[in-house]
């Protein structure tokens, strides 16, 4: 569970919290008037975060990439299949 604290609490203690952060791999959640607006967690599970990001990018592209493909496809067998009925 991550720590929560106000944004005036984080601004007062940003040391403790990088402390939180860095050394013992907590996430802490900041509030401003008792929302969440900010997580702030390790460097190391930032960079894990964009990488699986980016892999979650990559294979929406690919997936997007083959259903164009195979739409590619069955519009040039149509358009076989229709020239093939006009010319024989």
């Amino acid at each position: 569970m991550p720590r929560v604290i106000s944004a005036t609490e984080a601004k007062k203690r940003l040391r403790q919290v990088m402390s939180w952060v860095s050394e013992k791999g907590e996430e802490v959640v900041i509030q401003v008037y008792d929302r969440p607006k900010a997580v702030v967690v390790s460097y190391e599970a930032c960079e894990e975060f964009r990488r699986l990001r980016e892999e979650a990018r990559r294979r929406e592209a690919l997936r997007r990439l083959e259903a164009l493909a195979l739409w590619m496809a069955l519009a040039v067998w149509e358009t076989y299949r229709l020239l093939q009925r006009e010319y024989t």
